[in-house]
């Protein structure tokens, strides 16, 4: 994969970071106060005689250093509850703060530059794009919220090796074991250095071994004045790598230890939200702040599949993008920087 960078219109010293990318990171909170605070936050799907509460004016905090598992049954809300904290759905009511700042008054633009900065995201469904080596997967989660390519491929050069898949930055994504695909998509969650991390049910897929690996790495994450929040149905590694365990059932939230959880009945199913930025964005005219960028890339897979896989896992990331295929297999992804 190849990235070209194109001169545009540089935002003010003021808002670049050190290394020349756009800057809209949330100052750290102070030691001890929590990086993002949900108070009576209420959300429903649907209407009349077919709403389902999903979430019942629940509280919740994440706080720095620290490992919050959330954990319950499936349909209990806990989806909709990350969901939430991660500003891909927004609440019927409350209020949620990140340092702060009620993220619920911003607008969607707005929200979108804020997961780009602020947020990193692990799915269980990883959102990689099979025919990028490791190295370009996680370069993408930087150079679309403005770091400069170099820089980008030596950050992610070390995150691969924190995540110790240093000795394969060059293999392509559709050659990796399952274990190995959900190191790389921590590593891509890690790049922009955000305050938060989510996962959501990183281990869904994986064997004991590589399940309990993921959470120790995801563990060790919870550093530098970040916070991690994991949605897992694995009980026991909750109980065991968390600082934090929230269980969630019809939609509240408790203080409970893990190992109470099997006198919990399990919850009636709730529809789970459905992420807005999991669609690919619309087309829109260039700004004139916007950087083309386009990549090489390899058409094993369905052109038009891969299209749609970049655009989805751009828009989970956060920024407006547009995507234009040209011959040889060549993408051209323009990003919108303002």
């Amino acid at each position: 994969m190849e990235f070209e960078h194109e001169a545009t219109t540089s935002p003010s010293a003021a808002t670049r970071g050190p290394h020349g990318e756009s800057d809209e990171r949330e100052p750290a909170p102070p030691l001890g106060e929590p990086v993002i605070e949900l108070s009576a936050v209420r959300k429903t799907y649907g209407s009349g005689d077919n709403a389902v509460e999903a979430l019942k004016g629940i509280d919740f905090a994440a706080y720095p250093n620290r490992l919050t598992a959330i954990v319950g049954p499936s349909g209990s809300g806990k989806s909709t509850l990350l969901n939430l904290i991660g500003g891909l759905d927004t609440p019927d009511s409350g209020t949620i703060k990140f340092g702060g700042r009620d993220i619920t008054r911003l607008s969607e633009s707005e929200l979108t530059k804020f997961r780009a900065r602020n947020i990193g995201f692990v799915f269980q469904f990883l959102n990689l794009l099979p025919g990028l080596t490791c190295e370009q997967n996680v370069m993408l989660g930087g150079v679309i919220v403005g770091k400069p390519p170099h820089e980008a491929k030596r950050r992610a050069g070390e995150l691969l090796e924190i995540v110790g898949l240093g000795d394969k930055q060059r293999r392509p994504a559709r050659k990796l074991s399952g274990g190995q695909m959900q190191r790389v998509a921590i590593a891509r969650a890690l790049i922009n250095d955000a305050p938060l991390l989510l996962a959501d049910e990183p281990t869904g897929n994986l064997d004991e071994r590589n399940a309990e690996e993921i959470i120790a790495l995801l563990r060790e994450r919870a550093t530098d004045g970040r916070a991690v929040v994991l949605v897992t149905h694995n009980n026991d590694l909750a109980e065991r790598y968390a600082d934090d365990v929230k269980v969630v059932r019809s939609g509240s939230i408790h203080d409970q230890p893990v190992a109470d959880l099997r006198e919990i009945a399990p919850a009636s199913q709730a529809p789970q939200a459905t992420s807005a930025a999991a669609d690919a964005p619309a087309a829109a005219p260039p700004s004139p702040n916007s950087q083309p960028l386009r990549l090489d890339i390899d058409t094993a897979a369905s052109p038009d599949q891969l299209i749609a896989t970049i655009a989805m896992s751009l828009a989970r990331q956060g920024g407006d993008v547009r995507l234009r295929r040209g011959p040889g297999g060549r993408v051209e992804i323009e990003v919108d920087r303002t």
